[in-house]
């Protein structure tokens, strides 16, 4: 992932994995979507004490229906709540892992507050099997803490505590910089991963790098230290499910991919968070889900993608803005995805490191716009000598065509047509374009010319003439 605007687009992302949204009826609970079955509205956090908590929600469960009617995320379930007046009494229709369905009674309250009772036995203790799998969010104990990129300090990101992290920043060039960070649950149930240091930026196959010897699979380098690999544009659906298949492989075995999707909700809402910023930009945003064994155990993953296209007359390349994912067991794989979705929301550049990158950019610019003018006068030196070159070769030209003209003429003259021209030796008098086919030519005082192929000459007073070189 691309860093430099990456602060801008976290928030819109973290909705791509989850769609967080306070829920106004429950107080103390925030849902975010669930992305495997069952769907509905993930319960991602339960503030302890809250009437949420009293009632038995848990974090981990999923609400799948509101009264009976099914829903298919958090935002559904908002918006379903904001509907209803203070005093309306809800059902929701709950699933927990490990458990069977339960339903919780809501009351709703004033100004978007609500009283919680349930009204179904509670699954047994038993059921919260995403605690016990490491995947944190189903524990209202877990604790965050911060992990610091270790190499330039560019940036932070929430962590659970105890968990094996690594990552940090790869950078590309002077100012383009990528950032990674794997984290491992302590019993190696879950996997998160927020981007890959190791994507490459991209450039399409074109005819003009074919005539260079530049195919598909190499790389590109086009100067000041970029490098780009030569592969066909992926938009984020595609690059969810075939980066994604290879990434899920490395903790997983027996890939395969049960789902993917194009996300032009989130496409959209990357774009508007851009253009907030002032940059225009078309991001395409997918996802891919998949299924495969970890440790001899079923196991899910999930992989969001956001690429960027750009074309312009000198070519066209594109990037990867934005890659995040899971592997998790089975039945921690929802707390997985609630994890995952405080993790990307958490992500956040250190304002002393933008600072110290954009005096970067602004040198390297300068750097650029100094060695352009440099090379700017090299090629105008270059042309002046050029162009002194070309004169003195067509001076010299213009001679050469003269001779070659009058080497033709001669030519013409004397080979084609058969003559030639002849010079009184005596009197030194030119006599031209005379036929050469005689062996012998002639003149006498008088000017008179005759030619003969015998030796001797017509009579007193003639005298043999001579070819001109």
């Amino acid at each position: 992932m691309n860093i430099r605007f990456a602060a801008a687009v976290v928030i819109a992302i973290a909705c791509a994995i989850s769609s967080p949204a306070h829920s106004q009826g429950v107080p103390g609970v925030m849902v975010v979507d669930s992305q495997v079955n069952p769907q509905g509205a993930f319960v991602n956090t339960v503030q302890p004490g809250s009437a949420a908590a009293s009632a038995g929600l848990v974090p981990g469960d999923v609400i799948t229906g509101v009264d009976g009617n099914p829903i298919s995320g958090a935002s559904e379930l908002h918006q379903i709540m904001a509907s209803h007046q203070p005093g309306d009494r809800l059902t929701l229709q709950v699933v927990r892992y490990g458990g069977g369905p339960a339903d919780i009674s809501v009351t709703l309250g004033g100004a978007g507050a609500a009283s919680v009772a349930q009204t179904a036995p509670q699954p047994s203790a038993g059921a919260a099997a995403p605690a016990a799998a490491g995947g944190g969010a189903a524990n209202p104990d877990m604790t965050w803490t911060r992990f610091t990129d270790p190499v330039e300090h560019a940036f932070t990101i929430d962590v659970s505590k105890g968990w094996q992290v690594a990552g940090g920043t790869r950078r590309m060039n002077a100012v383009e910089i990528r950032a990674g960070v794997d984290a491992l649950s302590p019993d190696g149930a879950i996997t998160l991963f927020y981007s890959d240091p190791d994507v490459p930026i991209f450039t399409v196959p074109s005819p003009m790098l074919e005539m260079a010897g530049l195919h598909q699979g190499m790389v590109y380098n086009p100067g000041q230290g970029v490098q780009l690999l030569i592969e066909p544009y992926m938009d984020g659906e595609q690059f969810a499910a075939g980066w994604g298949a290879q990434r899920i492989a490395e903790g997983c075995a027996n890939v395969s991919r049960t789902a993917m999707a194009a996300r032009p909700d989130q496409s959209r809402a990357i774009d508007s968070t851009y253009q907030q910023f002032g940059i225009a930009t078309s991001i395409q945003a997918g996802e891919a889900s998949f299924a495969c064994s970890l440790n001899g155990a079923p196991a899910a993953g999930y992989v969001f993608a956001a690429t960027e296209y750009v074309q312009n007359e000198t070519g066209t390349v594109w990037d990867v803005k934005m890659l995040v994912g899971f592997i998790a067991r089975q039945e921690a794989a929802v707390s997985a995805a609630g994890l995952l979705s405080h993790m990307v929301a958490s992500f956040t550049i250190d304002p002393d490191w933008q600072a110290r990158q954009e005096n970067l950019a602004r040198q390297f610019n300068q750097i650029v716009e100094q060695t352009n003018q440099i090379v700017s006068h090299a090629i105008i030196e270059n042309g002046r000598k050029l162009a002194a070159t070309s004169d003195a070769i067509f001076a010299a030209g213009q001679a050469r065509s003269q001779a070659t003209t009058d080497a033709i003429d001669h030519y013409d003259r004397y080979a084609v047509r058969g003559t030639s021209d002849f010079v009184n030796p005596d009197t030194g008098t030119t006599y031209y374009n005379l036929d050469n086919s005689y062996n012998h030519t002639y003149v006498n005082g008088d000017g008179e010319i005759r030619q003969s192929d015998q030796p001797a000459p017509p009579g007193e007073g003639w005298t043999e003439m001579k070819v001109t070189p």
